[in-house]
């Protein structure tokens, strides 16, 4: 709208993990007049949900950059996209161990943590076996019933409260489907279910805690939940 040369594109790539501005291609004319903003973005290492939030005026070739970074999350504000990805969540199976692993272990390298084997299979027998009532998984199915993510539990008791806590400790959400709905939806299971336990009259309370400077899942958390001010101290043993 902003120009009469015709069809452009640019397109700009994030780290789908660590949301980190890694580059742009841009094609058509005038796109030379983007170039400033790309570098100054980049050498200011400026995370994608500052970008997001810039205000870019309309209509305008800069507003060719706000544009390609809603686009690369599945947020372009000004393109006709395909209708939603239809998500379900249900209780993990033994059918599901593929996908689970390979989940997991992109959620691991996020984390740049190097899971031992004994470890991750010691969790899969835990979150399967009906025996360990304290844990529990459920997955995100996306359209044709892929496993698209999973969420990991841990119920425990508290002395605050006569009622059961929920530590939700693992939540991932394959990176080519983020931003779909798959995430909400896995924490609002947890939800309904704890709210549904009448062996315990429903849970007190779900927490979690993710690294400070993962900016995209905290967009959704920060809808979902209430941040606080406690600090977590850990002693290795």
């Amino acid at each position: 709208m902003a120009s009469t040369h015709g069809t452009s594109m640019v397109k700009t790539v994030f780290d789908a993990n660590t949301g980190q501005l890694l580059g742009a291609r841009m094609v058509g004319a005038e796109v030379n007049e983007l170039f400033q903003g790309f570098v100054v973005a980049m050498g200011l290492e400026t995370p994608e949900e500052e970008l997001m939030h810039t205000v870019f005026p309309h209509p305008t070739l800069s507003e060719m950059m706000h544009e390609s970074v809603f686009d690369s999350y599945g947020r372009a504000i000004h393109i006709l996209e395909p209708g939603p990805m239809t998500i379900t969540v249900r209780e993990l199976a033994a059918g599901d161990e593929a996908c689970w692993r390979d989940l997991w272990r992109s959620y691991c390298e996020f984390y740049e943590t190097d899971m031992p084997a004994a470890i991750t299979d010691e969790t899969w027998r835990r979150l399967l076996n009906p025996g360990e009532s304290a844990m529990f998984s459920l997955v995100a199915l996306g359209d044709g019933g892929a496993v698209v993510g999973f969420v990991n539990c841990v119920l425990h008791l508290n002395t605050w409260t006569e009622k059961p806590v929920c530590y939700l400790e693992d939540l991932f959400v394959d990176p080519t489907v983020r931003n779909q709905g798959a995430g909400r939806a896995l924490i609002e299971a947890v939800r309904e279910r704890g709210q549904a336990d009448g062996e315990h009259r429903g849970w007190h309370r779900i927490y979690w805690r993710t690294r400070n400077d993962n900016t995209t899942a905290r967009i959704l958390y920060d809808k979902v939940a209430d941040g606080t001010d406690w600090v977590t101290y850990e002693i290795s043993l």
